[in-house]
């Protein structure tokens, strides 16, 4: 059992920085983007592994590397839910606390462990909910991980199976707060938070009535709340934005001094970025991300970065594929997407720079091995793959390399790739 827990294979996980699978980010961009300090030193510091490695035993250290990673290094998210899963199996006291550092780690790997249909962090933050049931903490990460399944669900156009769940859930977080010797602060950002997500999740399955109705409820008790008036304005800005129609200039200047309330906050400068994409305003858009990514920075946000960087990418993506021939934004994507591969290995980052020399040379041979090693390297999610080989049967149809084509045929019905086959199908028949 002792060899079975040594350190080495989890630290190796966790110490070894995203980069190693990418580039090595320079001095310079690591200073821009924030990246130097806060996000790898609370884990780094030597007496934390001297300690794991002298008592491989000890739950409590396993514990408290599984808390550190969910916290500050989600890129080693993996890494995380092993500690987690130790700690767990050494000890069932230390565990139950363990059991939600390793579901938050399991989330934080994103659909590596979501899309094979098993939903890991659902099952382990369940459990983690049935032996600490007056934990609010648990409930919270329970709403996230039914948030990510239905995200997912979303993606994949099927049906959202926990959408009956958010109010209940949030409720159940505010009971389990009531009456409990927390710090006051803690209270505030879990309630908070936990808001935020359930409106967010009613938000997403389209029940903007009870998302309307959970914010203003939340108002009448405590008008001055910059950041449930801003959920507020997402929720009536939803219809709205959804009929594709141009808000007036009156919308626009109160949903900016609505973020500029909120300016410390990540997610309000992506959201405002949003609105300007969809009017069409793609250069106050990237402003927005940009300034989303400044502050992501600013506070040491890995995550926050990295969803500025794919968000920036994705924006300079659509108007490279509008044919506007302008080379500022296929430098963006570039840029965004490079940057974003120094943080971690990114399956969406090497897409985009596929997708962006497909728009450029969309029969060139870079296009084929670009395309190529997403369709058949492994370690990309399902959802990049399709995407991926939908454009490489274009290609090849391009180049009428049949030999390949059948190749990509065979791939494509061995992993149920039905757009890819329906492309196929009309591609032939032409």
């Amino acid at each position: 059992m002792v060899e079975l827990l040594q350190p080495a294979f989890v630290l190796q996980e966790v110490q070894a920085p995203p980069s190693s699978r990418t580039q090595n980010p320079t001095t310079e961009s690591r200073q821009h983007h924030g990246g130097g300090s806060s996000l790898c030193n609370p884990i780094s510091k030597p007496t934390t592994f001297d300690d794991l490695y002298s008592n491989p035993a000890d739950p409590a250290l396993w514990s408290l590397l599984s808390r550190v990673v969910a916290q500050y290094a989600q890129q080693n998210a993996k890494g995380g839910a092993v500690a987690g899963n130790v700690a767990h199996i050494l000890d069932s006291n230390h565990g139950k606390k363990a059991l939600l550092y390793t579901a938050i780690n399991q989330l934080a790997m994103g659909s590596s462990s979501a899309e094979d249909g098993k939903n890991i962090a659902q099952k382990t933050i369940q459990k983690a909910a049935l032996l600490s049931p007056g934990d609010p903490a648990v409930w919270a990460g329970l709403m996230a991980a039914c948030h990510a399944d239905d995200k997912l669900a979303l993606v994949n156009n099927s049906q959202p199976k926990r959408m009956d769940l958010y109010l209940a859930l949030l409720s159940a977080v505010s009971a389990s707060i009531k009456d409990k010797e927390f710090p006051e602060n803690y209270n505030q950002s879990l309630e908070k938070w936990s808001l935020s997500q359930a409106v967010t999740g009613l938000i997403d399955t389209g029940r903007i009535s009870e998302a309307e109705a959970v914010c203003t409820k939340n108002l009448k008790s405590n008008p001055d709340q910059p950041a449930v008036i801003l959920l507020l304005r997402q929720v009536q800005c939803k219809p709205l934005l959804e009929s594709q129609k141009p808000l007036p200039d009156a919308v626009l200047e109160e949903l900016q001094k609505t973020v500029m309330s909120n300016s410390t906050s990540v997610p309000a400068w992506q959201w405002l970025a949003h609105v300007y994409q969809s009017q069409g305003m793609m250069g106050a858009a990237e402003m927005c991300y940009r300034k989303s990514l400044q502050v992501a920075s600013q506070q040491g946000s890995w995550s926050g970065k990295l969803s500025s960087l794919l968000r920036l990418a994705l924006l300079a993506l659509q108007v490279c594929m509008a044919n506007i021939s302008n080379d500022h934004w296929s430098s963006l994507v570039q840029e965004a997407t490079t940057e974003a591969l120094k943080l971690c290995f990114c399956p969406l980052a090497v897409l985009l720079q596929a997708l962006l020399q497909f728009n450029r040379k969309m029969g060139a041979r870079e296009t084929r091995r670009l395309l190529e090693r997403v369709v058949y390297q492994p370690g990309y999610p399902k959802s990049i793959v399709s995407t991926a080989r939908w454009y490489l049967l274009r290609h090849l149809y391009a180049k009428n390399d049949y030999e390949l084509i059948d190749v990509l045929v065979n791939n494509a019905e061995t992993h149920g790739d039905t757009r890819a086959l329906e492309l196929n199908q009309k591609l032939s028949s032409q």
